[in-house]
């Protein structure tokens, strides 16, 4: 079939004819124009309307072809169905029986989303105009989602969705922690989520991060230039690792990481998350889940370092997502941070306090600080650093691989 198609599109290029004379287009809608009521058309135009076909199939293929190279659509297809799921609220599920089930039940939540937008637009323009809607609309469309019972909005160009309601900071010890019974580690590798808000730290960390795990010659030295961590057996030994960021309208935080050589850029994937980053990370995780499963595909890494976007107290990892939490904050936000609490300081795994060296600068106590964030954590761990000089960082990654130990462990053990 391609070489017949091959041939064919050579021939109609070779009948092409110099500028001015007549061309197989022309012919054909001369053909169309003058010959419809011709009973049986001359060999001479089948042959115009083979070649004119078979020139338009091709470069409809070809188009395709591109826009699914493109867009990598097939993955996102096939992510899309995978992820499409009745648990968890945010269309996703690992549970083993769920997943063995999806054929058999699986709501098309696009259609859904499609059907109310449009009957909202409907609405809208069933509407006779009034002077003061200007001064009503606030930008935001509220919908009713009929299968789960939602009441879903929609802002600043984004689809439909809700925000999950958080009455309490909750408790670190009663937190809700990963759970590796069934779980398969080649579908998604073990995941490590660092989130906090805006500007503490968490490139800066995940920059450093992925310096200790996959170059041995990355140094922890003190003022007289010696290697302090000369026998770090951990250091350098994770080459195989993936790493995952999230910004709000830009890929600023994926092209950091790349610019500065923190892993191959065929490792690192950036996320677009929208307006409403927390939801990327907690509610509706699909597009980071699908980067993570996709890196986990190609690469079937130890473990994968997903940032997310900056955001308030109360924006903490799904465990359908991350399996080990790390939350940044840092001393420039002032050391009330910690007793003011919220998820994030209260269920992280780990919690770090990040640019202690401007602790003085800003008069903020790391005492206040710490004592702080051991009453909200009940006495989880908290970690002082100071990441651009490296303070800390071993910690942190001896943090993260004794609970990636326990999970292979742990899969292991099933």
């Amino acid at each position: 079939m391609f070489i017949v198609t091959f041939f064919s599109l050579e021939r109609s290029k070779r009948s092409k004819s110099p500028k001015g004379k007549t061309t197989p287009s022309s012919v054909l809608k001369k053909r169309l124009e003058l010959g419809r009521d011709e009973e049986f058309p001359s060999a001479h135009s089948r042959e115009l309307l083979a070649i004119e076909g078979t020139s338009l199939y091709i470069s409809f293929v070809r188009a395709c072809l591109r826009y699914i190279y493109r867009e990598r659509l097939c993955v996102r297809v096939f992510r899309f169905i995978n992820m499409v799921g009745t648990a968890h609220a945010h269309g996703h599920s690992h549970d083993y029986d769920e997943h063995h089930r999806r054929q058999q039940r699986r709501p098309v939540e696009e259609e859904i989303t499609t059907a109310m937008m449009k009957a909202t637009v409907e609405k809208k323009m069933s509407e006779p105009a009034r002077a003061d809607d200007d001064d009503d609309d606030d930008g935001i469309q509220y919908y009713y989602c009929e299968r789960t019972g939602k009441k879903l909005h929609s802002h600043d160009g984004m689809r439909p969705h809700s925000h999950e309601f958080i009455p309490s900071a909750g408790s670190f010890l009663n937190r809700r922690r990963a759970q590796y019974k069934k779980r398969d580690f080649k579908e998604r590798c073990f995941t490590v989520g660092i989130g906090g808000p805006v500007g503490t730290g968490k490139t800066a960390l995940m920059l450093q991060l992925c310096k200790y795990f996959t170059d041995e010659t990355y140094g922890f030295t003190n003022e007289l230039g010696d290697d302090e961590d000369a026998g770090d057996r951990n250091r350098g030994k994770y080459p195989n690792i993936c790493a995952v960021t999230n910004d709000i309208f830009t890929k600023e935080d994926g092209e950091f990481l790349a610019k500065h050589e923190a892993l191959p850029k065929d490792r690192i994937r950036a996320v677009e998350t929208g307006g409403c980053p927390h939801a990327a990370i907690r509610e509706d995780i699909g597009a980071n889940l699908s980067e993570v499963e996709s890196l986990t595909e190609l690469f079937n890494p130890d473990f994968c370092l997903l940032e997310s976007g900056g955001d308030n107290l109360a924006a903490n990892f799904s465990r359908e997502l991350a399996d080990f939490i790390i939350y940044v904050i840092d001393v420039c936000g002032g050391d009330k941070i910690p007793r003011k609490g919220g998820p994030g300081v209260t269920q992280a795994d780990l919690l770090v306090i990040n640019k202690k060296e401007l602790a003085d600068a800003v008069g903020a106590s790391i005492e206040v600080m710490t004592r702080d964030a051991d009453k909200q954590r009940e006495g989880g761990p908290v970690i002082v650093a100071a990441v651009k000089k490296t303070e800390g960082v071993k910690e942190i990654a001896d943090a993260i691989l004794c609970a990636y130990n326990d999970a292979m462990a742990a899969s292991h053990s099933h």
